[in-house]
């Protein structure tokens, strides 16, 4: 069966036939020096698993593509302003992303 790349989590697929150099993928994983299971895994990785690669991985596979880090997500990333919240808010938020209580003694 094959995956619609739209619920893939990476664009590695779609980006492998554009390989740098007219590279096979094999060839493309041994210059990158990532193993071939590594990179199946990578590029079949789905929206709904709860598997991320490494952010050093994730920038090997950008800079082989000349693209930035982002470009290679099949997702949006939200971006939490921090510097533009007062300490109570920004403590609240991150310990609610974790899963943590905590509250701010004067």
């Amino acid at each position: 069966m094959k995956r619609n790349h739209q619920k893939l989590k990476y664009r590695l697929a779609q980006m492998a036939v554009i390989l740098p150099f007219k590279m096979t993928e094999k060839e493309f994983c041994e210059k990158l020096g990532i193993p071939w299971s590594t990179y199946q895994k990578d590029k079949s990785t789905l929206k709904t698993d709860r598997f991320s690669m490494p952010e050093s991985r994730l920038y090997r596979y950008a800079k082989a593509y000349g693209v930035k880090m982002e470009d290679i997500l099949n997702y949006k990333i939200d971006v939490l302003c921090l510097d533009q919240m007062d300490e109570e808010e920004m403590v609240r938020r991150v310990a609610a992303e974790f899963g943590l209580s905590r509250s701010i003694s004067p």
